[in-house]
């Protein structure tokens, strides 16, 4: 962190942020060059410099493929268009990432935006309208109750959809 002095020209400074990629090999990629660029720059104006990325740095969040066609096939009938829409990828970062790197995963999301969710309060009055398309961690989020239900079904039978394909496939529980 440098002195905040315009006309004083510190001994050192440090710069933090964030790399992001919608893949595990974009993100080495992205890793790779950030070094090169740094080094490079520091080399040019004759400076020292060191990069150190965190540890626990969030990887990309990325579907398995073959859980991905199943899950999207069990998950449209919960749905209430009946089907599942894919959206654009996005740079966020997730926790759920870390999962998905060990086991086979797929994440969903069931659809936080309306413009207009107004619920009903405390005494059973209508409060709002509030707009859920604001994400988490922001300071304006709201959370859409209404889907909590519709989130506990679908994990509910994408559960119990997959018991009946183990099963299935291991003739072990009744399909």
């Amino acid at each position: 962190v440098a002195p905040r002095r315009y006309n004083v020209i510190p001994a050192g400074a440090r710069i933090g942020g964030t790399v992001r990629s919608l893949s595990f090999s974009g993100l080495q990629g992205l890793r790779k060059r950030v070094d090169a660029v740094v080094h490079a720059t520091a080399l040019a104006h004759r400076c020292n410099v060191s990069i150190s990325w965190s540890a626990d740095a969030y990887p990309p969040t990325e579907n398995d493929p073959e859980l991905w066609d199943w899950a999207t096939e069990v998950a449209a009938p919960a749905s209430t268009e009946n089907e599942i829409r894919v959206i654009a990828p996005t740079m966020g970062g997730e926790d759920f990432s870390f999962i998905a790197q060990k086991v086979p995963s797929v994440f969903l999301a069931l659809g936080q935006g309306a413009t207009d969710f107004a619920p009903l309060g405390d005494e059973g009055e209508t409060v709002g309208p509030y707009d859920t398309t604001v994400t988490v961690h922001n300071g304006r989020f709201v959370l859409h109750e209404d889907l909590l239900r519709r989130g506990v079904a679908l994990h509910a039978h994408l559960a119990l959809s997959y018991l009946d394909r183990a099963g299935a496939k291991s003739g072990e529980l009744g399909g």
